[in-house]
């Protein structure tokens, strides 16, 4: 809402993030299966769900900061950014390591 005043687009946005989180939840928590011995599944997995609650609520006062100091157009302009350079990470790191692990 940084940036759009129409309720329609943000409740559009809204409904795919929504189909995002859906699709991709049990992605991680099936990974974390595959590579973990049985017998250590269920604490990987609480140990995986308390960090991310750590780090979600961490975010969420960081945003909560931003948007009671700055307002909502800094917090959602920040969170764009920082995810710009994630994105850019991604796309630098990503390929480095796969190149370094053919010649391991």
């Amino acid at each position: 809402m940084a940036i759009n005043t129409n309720l329609y687009i943000f409740f559009g946005l809204f409904a795919l993030y929504g189909i995002y989180a859906a699709a991709t939840e049990r992605i991680s928590k099936a990974w974390i299966n595959n590579i973990i011995d049985q017998k250590d599944t269920a604490t990987a997995i609480g140990t995986f769900s308390g960090f991310q609650s750590i780090c979600a609520m961490i975010a969420s006062s960081l945003a909560g900061f931003i948007w009671y100091k700055f307002g909502a157009a800094a917090t959602f302009i920040a969170t764009a950014t920082v995810t710009i350079f994630v994105i850019i990470y991604f796309l630098v790191a990503i390929p480095y390591l796969h190149d370094r692990e053919r010649f391991v």
